[in-house]
């Protein structure tokens, strides 16, 4: 009788511990993969936060559990806890996998310039003269802040188009992103309705020389899951990447882009 009271006091003395022990695993785990892989991608990043979130909750519920003076209801409350965390941590998780498989995961099969060599849209700016981009398209303080001039095939069952403006010298940059667009042809300044295009042109640092600006063009079938992913004033995703994770899934199924193309130049601003 008493070796059975020894033994359940050890087994709920060990379940704070494995509490610990599982939290931490998720934290380093989650933190890890949020850092190397999935930097810069909204909706990923956030599920694998809440991963950390979770972690975390495992890790200070195992050390209260581990204190002696807790009576019942506490205890109540601390399970309920739990509860609630681990399964909102398994629904993220869940959805976050299904995602990762469905699109083939964060990495591209292509590397970016393997990537451009199977475009197969025809993308043209007046904007763009002798491989530099005119400076009416820079942003404020350099330039008039305009968006470029342009015309892109007519693709055969596309629903609308997505554009994306990166700087590809600053670690894809975003400068311009534009979604569900019904036409082929932009003008240059042309005002795209604001809850469908921002855009804020050019500003490369002087004395930095150089930099590449990219335009792509997606051709897409249909809204994507994900919606329209990129943030402004920060590095991001490259095209590669938007396309593999972003633009190409719909209702949960790969090939929403049906054809793409791109565009590129250069601009200083020393």
């Amino acid at each position: 009788m008493d070796d059975k009271l020894n033994t359940t006091k050890k087994s709920r003395k060990n379940i704070p511990i494995i509490f610990m022990i599982l939290g931490l695993a998720e934290v380093v785990v989650s933190a890890i993969i949020l850092t190397v892989k999935f930097w810069g991608i909204t909706d990923l990043g956030f599920q694998l936060t809440a991963h950390v979130i979770v972690g975390l909750l495992w890790i200070i519920q195992g050390i209260i559990l581990a204190h002696k003076s807790l009576g019942n209801s506490v205890y109540i409350v601390i399970a309920t806890i739990l509860l609630l965390g681990t399964a909102y941590g398994l629904l993220t998780l869940h959805t976050m996998t299904d995602y990762i498989v469905k699109s083939g995961g964060y990495n591209s099969e292509l590397t970016l310039e393997e990537f451009k060599e199977h475009a197969t849209m025809t993308v043209t700016s007046k904007s763009l003269k002798d491989g530099r981009w005119d400076t009416a398209i820079a942003g404020e303080g350099i330039g008039n802040n305009e968006i470029p001039q342009l015309t892109f095939d007519k693709v055969s069952g596309a629903q609308f188009y997505v554009i994306y403006m990166l700087d590809e010298s600053a670690g894809n940059w975003l400068h311009w992103k534009a979604f569900e667009i019904n036409k082929t042809n932009i003008e240059k300044g042309e005002e795209l309705p604001l809850e469908n295009s921002s855009y804020a042109g050019p500003h490369p640092p002087i004395g930095s020389g150089n930099h590449k600006y990219v335009i792509y063009v997606y051709a897409l079938k249909k809204r994507p899951d994900s919606g329209y992913l990129g943030e402004f004033y920060e590095s991001g995703m490259d095209a590669a990447q938007y396309h593999e994770i972003n633009l190409n899934i719909a209702d949960g199924e790969s090939g929403n882009v049906i054809s793409y193309g791109y565009l590129e130049g250069y601009f200083s601003a020393d």
